[in-house]
Order: C-alpha cells, then structure tokens, then sequence
C-alpha cells in the first residue's frame, strides 16, 4: 500500500471542493459531529444504561474521546514516517491524526440502542423468526446480512447512504476517512478467523459497490475474504481499546463496582513507575491514574505501529496492536476485572434483557407489516418508518426498517415501544 493514494482527500460521491480554513479531513469531522447520527448517541449505552451517575459515559462521550488518542496515534505515525523520510510533506503528521480521529468519532456511530445487546436481538429475531415468506424473497448473501447485524456495517451505511437521504452519498467523506472507518472490509458470508478484518462484516450487501469504489481510490488490496485493512485501521481500533479498557475501570469505580483499591491496582499495573501525585482523594487519584495509563499506552502502540509498519503496510499484520505493547497482558487483566464484576452486575443484565425485549418487540411488529401490509394495523404501522416505500424489494423494505430501528435512542426506543405496542399515544 502508498501513502500517496491511503490518504486521498478526494470525496466518495462528491467533487472536491478548495477551502482556506479547513483541509479535507477537517471538514470531515465538522460533517461527522455535526450529522443528527453523531448527535444521537448522547443517549446510546456504552455499557451503562441509563446510569444513575452523570459521570459514567455514553456513547457520544466514549466516542470523543477515542478520537482524542486517536489523534494523537495517528499525529505520532506521521511523525514517525517524516523522519524516515525527510521528502514527505511536514503536514502529513497533521493530515493522518485527523483521519484516525474521524474514524474514532465515527467508529460507534451504527449501532442500535442498548448496544452490543441490540445488535444481538435484531440478529437473533431475524435467524429465528423471520417469516418464510419474507425469507424466500431473500438471497443467502442478503439473509446472512440480517442474521449476522452488525454495527459497523451500518456505520458505514450511515456514512454513505443515510445521512443526508435527499442526494447520494450519504455525509460525502473523504475515501481516506471512510477507508480508516472500515474495521472489517468484508461481506457476512465471507467471514472468518484467518485474518482480523474478516471477523466480522463491514457492509451489506447493499452497499459492496459503495466499499469497492472506496478500496480501489485508496488501493487496498483484494484477497479471498475481502480487502485488507488500511493501516490507520489498527490505530483506530487501538484508540477504542485504550479508551474503553483503561476507563471502564474509571467507571466501574465510580458506581462501586470495583474498590478504590482494586482500581488503583489494575491501573498502577499499566504504568508501574507513575504515581499519582500527592494531596488527592481517592476520586482524583483514580482520574490521574486513568489519564496517565493512556498516556503510557498511547506512546507504545505508537512504538509498536513503527515496529510493524512493514507488515501494517503490505497487509500482513492481523492483530490488535494493544496485543503488541509491553502493557498488553496488564489492559487484559483490567479488562477481566471490568468484565466480571460489571458485565454481569444484575442492573446491566436487567437492563440489557429489557433494552432487546423491546427491540424485539418493535421488529417483529414491523417486519410482519411487511409481510402482510394490507390489515389495517400494519398500513399505520408501515407509517411510522421514515423513508418507507412500499413497492420497493422485500430487502430494501427490511433494510429500511432496520435502518430506522438502529438509528433509534434508547429513549426514542421506549417511546416507540409504547407506541406501537398500544401502551401510549404521544
């Protein structure tokens, strides 16, 4: 892969446009913040739902904040390949901490309500209860779609259809962006466990020819799954670890969930030689604790991308590069800790179990509208989907709804519940 084609400013469905205050990847993240798909996840679970502390994050915070060291990985490569070679422009520090942030804000911004839950009760209903009727109007390509939801594939329809619905394009990003979004460049019935970016499913079939246009302006390469990643991939992905790793013990310490002593621990085992300076509570001393191991951790996945870079560069390399850091078993065992004594606290489960029982609620009463559009019933119910066309294809018509269920709040989504379920009006 080049660098001269991976950071493209040309724009996915759009002329390139010149302006004097911002470069192409800044006005890339003016389109993402300002988006109502970037706004709305103010009020998505990271992993709380709606926690009793102001403190503990959502989605919109978590996601500002992974782009905060996302920036500073992506500034720190830049770097590093300016001093390999002195003819690289000196902005090209700048450029690729932009696109790594832009990809960080953009990195959770498909996925549905109650998170992780949600994706898994959308997926679960359609393998288990989608009508025959339905299902045989359906390709395999397009069933494994709805069988496998993913969050990341409709982050990147998002990005490039549904944002700004009246033209095409969708938010019209740079190729550069949109390729560092890409975490699993890959259809659902190609994935597997040979290769990192075939774990998972990055788009629908709907939207291959989208991701094709985008992998051919950056040059990535094709194999037997898909293509590989682009190398800003790794950084964006370490930022989210690092973010979500390191401070879910912040939180877990704020609701008790993990003791000041726990916590202090699994975070002083990140950077054994800190200290968290003198006079603090125990509240500060965690906070000190926390933006000192992002920090540590930010400077070695730099060190492990240059170490790498080869292997980044010609498509080879297929693990997270938190797993390549010296601090990598201590994240691990922070991550453990977090997992067992908050993944499983019994507010969580609750609330997960809730959250996808009115997920479930909504599709199965939409999707069998679907099936059945003529009692009366489901005509208003069909109403209340945006954008709904009834004499469109069965998928078209599945992927409209779902595209209105994920970009649902989980507030909005209670409401909606309420309504369609007869237990409210307004």
């Amino acid at each position: 892969m080049d660098w001269a084609y991976l950071i493209s400013d040309e724009r996915f469905r759009a002329p390139a446009q010149a302006e004097r205050q911002r470069s192409p990847f800044q006005r890339d993240s003016d389109r993402i913040v300002f988006s109502a798909a970037f706004r709305r996840l103010q009020d998505k679970t990271q992993v709380h739902p709606f926690p009793d502390s102001d403190y503990v994050r959502r989605r919109l915070t978590h996601s500002l904040e992974v782009s905060c060291v996302g920036r500073s990985l992506g500034t720190g490569l830049g770097n590093c390949l300016v001093r390999q070679d002195s003819a690289l422009s000196p902005a090209l520090p700048f450029d690729l901490g932009q696109i790594v942030a832009n990809a960080c804000l953009a990195h959770d911004i498909g996925n549905p309500p109650f998170g992780h839950a949600g994706e898994k009760a959308i997926g679960s209903w359609f393998k288990e209860q989608l009508p025959s009727a339905l299902k045989n109007d359906l390709t395999e390509q397009q069933r494994s779609d709805l069988y496998k939801f993913e969050g990341n594939a409709q982050g990147f329809r998002l990005l490039t259809r549904l944002q700004d619905f009246r033209g095409e394009g969708g938010l019209r990003l740079t190729y550069a962006t949109l390729a560092a979004f890409a975490k699993y460049p890959t259809t659902s019935l190609e994935t597997g466990n040979d290769y990192i970016g075939a774990k998972k499913h990055g788009f629908f079939t709907d939207d291959v020819h989208h991701f094709a246009e985008i992998a051919e302006a950056v040059g990535l390469p094709q194999y037997s799954r898909g293509w590989r990643r682009h190398p800003l991939v790794f950084l964006m992905e370490a930022a989210d670890d690092i973010c979500y790793r390191v401070i879910d013990v912040e939180d877990a310490f704020k609701l008790d969930r993990l003791s000041f002593r726990e916590a202090e621990d699994l975070l002083r085992a990140i950077t054994p030689s800190e200290t968290s300076g003198a006079e603090l509570d125990e509240g500060d001393t965690i906070s000190c604790l926390r933006a000192k191991a992002i920090g540590a951790l930010t400077e070695q996945v730099v060190e492990a991308v240059e170490a790498n870079l080869p292997a980044l560069m010609a498509g080879d390399f297929s693990k997270p590069l938190i797993e390549s850091i010296p601090a990598g078993p201590a994240v691990e065992a922070a991550y453990s800790a977090v997992r067992k004594r908050v993944f499983g606290w019994d507010r969580i489960v609750s609330a997960e179990i809730a959250g996808a029982q009115m997920i479930t609620d909504v599709l199965q009463r939409l999707i069998l509208a679907v099936e059945a559009p003529a009692s009366y019933r489901n005509e208003m119910l069909l109403k209340i989907v945006p954008h709904y066309k009834p004499d469109a294809p069965t998928y078209a018509k599945i992927l409209t709804i779902t595209d209105f269920l994920a970009g649902m709040t989980d507030t909005y989504l209670q409401r909606i519940h309420r309504r369609v379920t007869g237990h409210a009006i307004l």
